[in-house]
């Protein structure tokens, strides 16, 4: 349905779907792309996104994405995008110290091996911002304002500890602004039981 008219295409994707395509060299698990549906990752996001991008005209590029397979990949998309974004760029940094029972362990973390880690479902531990970029939420904040994971926002002003944005979802109080604080996020601690 989203390949459109190109029938090319969208033949290719039902032979992929189906487990149809040949695998590369006897390798199992592996399709050879035909190189007229790889592009560059440069030329990608000239195609979706402008050179210039202010909130003024967050209309023409709101709705626009980029999927990545990979979060190293969209972190250096992010990062391109975001110098097209005019304006000064505001740094947010997380805390990097750890929370253990006992405190001689807490040399075995350091400092730049935490702020290293990315892990899924929490922000980096750099995140920068400009007025005119286009953020997601991670977590429910407030559900009466509709604010929930994966809810889309620009951000309208930038503050020290916090920053002003606004839903990108056509509703009647998408003008509203919405002031996002700075907040706590803890790994969720599993304990495993092993039975012999």
């Amino acid at each position: 349905m989203r390949a459109g008219n190109d029938t090319y295409f969208a033949a290719w994707l039902l032979q992929l779907g189906n487990g149809q395509l040949p695998s590369v060299e006897g390798i199992p698990d592996t399709v050879d792309i035909p190189p007229q549906l790889v592009c560059d990752v440069v030329d990608l996001t000239d195609f979706v996104y402008p050179q210039q991008m202010s909130l003024a005209i967050i209309d023409e590029f709101a709705r626009r994405i980029i999927l990545c397979p990979r979060n190293e990949e969209c972190h250096q998309i992010n990062s391109t995008v975001l110098r097209r974004v005019t304006g000064a760029q505001t740094t947010y940094y997380a805390i990097d110290t750890v929370v253990i029972d006992d405190a001689d362990e807490a040399a075995n973390y350091q400092t730049e091996f935490l702020n290293a880690l990315h892990p899924n479902g929490l922000p980096p531990h750099k995140l920068a911002l400009k007025v005119g970029s286009i953020v997601m939420l991670l977590r429910n904040i407030d559900p009466k304002r509709q604010l929930f994971n994966g809810t889309r926002l620009v951000v309208t002003e930038l503050r020290r500890h916090n920053f002003k944005a606004r839903r990108l979802s056509g509703a009647d109080d998408a003008l509203e602004n919405i002031i996002l604080p700075a907040v706590r996020c803890l790994p969720v601690r599993k304990t495993i039981c092993l039975f012999e």
